[in-house]
């Protein structure tokens, strides 16, 4: 009798286990940090846009306000934050409205992009901005 010898592909299994920690790179805000925040924004700067990048319509007042040399303007693009839809909660407090874009001058919300365009438009818009002091009065 012969004994026979059988080659079989040799298999391991190996289970790995990953274990990861998502470090923010911003620390994640409680809702009254968050509204403050928001709030000292709206107030500090003369113009304050609330914005998302691939918004056509966020795209169109940022083209907009461009064309003006606007002195204290802060975008925040909302799409980019941990805390976006709780951002966009707050801001529908103050606005109304939950939908971008969102333009304040001053502390006051002035609207979108189309209640902008329509002022520009009219050319209030201008006047507004240099009620705001976000740019230099014209004679």
């Amino acid at each position: 009798m012969r004994a026979a010898t059988v080659s079989l592909p040799l298999r391991l299994l190996v289970t790995v286990t990953v274990v990861a920690t998502v470090i923010s790179a911003k620390p994640v805000k409680d809702q009254y940090e968050l509204e403050t925040a928001i709030q000292d924004d709206i107030n500090v700067h003369r113009v304050m846009v609330y914005s998302k990048t691939y918004c056509p319509y966020s795209r169109r007042l940022k083209a907009l306000l461009q064309k003006f040399d606007i002195d204290d303007m802060k975008v925040i693009e909302l799409n980019r934050e941990e805390q976006m839809s709780e951002m966009q909660d707050f801001l529908e407090t103050l606005s109304g409205r939950r939908t971008v874009p969102q333009l304040f001058l001053n502390g006051q919300f002035v609207g979108g992009f189309d209640d902008v365009k329509a002022l520009d438009d009219e050319g209030e818009f201008e006047k507004r901005l240099m009620q705001a002091g976000a740019i230099p009065w014209r004679v």
